[in-house]
This record gives structure tokens, sequence and C-alpha cells, in this order.
């Protein structure tokens, strides 16, 4: 049995679970953004607490999006290493990944209704 004794280790935990939060909230405005200028976001239904972070609206989001057939993951293509999104699919080993990606395509986009909407 291991005991850790160390204030270090949970201010380390906690640092990381708010580096999560961050890029979760990140995530957030990113997938927000993607499906309302793809239209998909008008398929998404469900209700989140005015007070919650962009992390939980993240996580809700997501799970909404996947469990009801919005979008759905799948494998990248042979040959590509890189994650991104076409239409309803999100290609990468995880959500996240993909996800991740549409920073990249909002940079593309050059367009100030993206920036409006991030």
């Amino acid at each position: 049995m291991l005991i850790f004794n160390s204030g270090f280790v949970d201010m380390q935990i906690v640092a990381v679970d708010s580096e999560n939060r961050d890029q979760d909230a990140q995530r957030y405005q990113l997938l927000s953004a993607y499906l309302l200028l793809t239209g998909l976001m008008r398929r998404v239904r469900m209700t989140v607490s005015p007070s919650a972070s962009d992390a939980v609206r993240y996580r809700a989001l997501k799970d909404n999006v996947l469990s009801n057939g919005i979008m759905r993951l799948m494998e990248l293509p042979a040959g590509e290493t890189t994650p991104f999104v076409v239409g309803k699919e999100l290609y990468g080993e995880t959500v996240e990944e993909a996800v991740d990606a549409l920073e990249a395509w909002g940079n593309n986009l050059g367009c100030t209704a993206y920036a409006e909407l991030v």
C-alpha cells in the first residue's frame, strides 16, 4: 500500500485539472462555433445550467452530439496522421483531438462570424 503525504502532489493535480478545464472551455467554443456555422447546432437539444462553466458545457455538448448521432468519431483514414473534422465526422483517436483541430479550421476560415462566435 502506497501512501503519499505531500502537498506538492495535490498542487500538481489541481494544476492538471485547471489545464483540462481551460482546454475543455476552449473546445466548447470551437465545437459550438463549428456546429453553428455548419447548421448542425439546430439539431442539438440540451439544457445546461446558466451558471455552468464552458468546460462543463463542452462535456455536455460532446455527449449530446455523439449520443444523438449529430456527429460521430471516426478512425483516421490510412496514411492520415493529423486529426480533422468533415461534416458530421470527427476523425482522430479521440474526440478531443478532432475538436482541437477545429482551431486551425477557424483560423483558416478567416471570417468575422467565426471570430465573433469564439
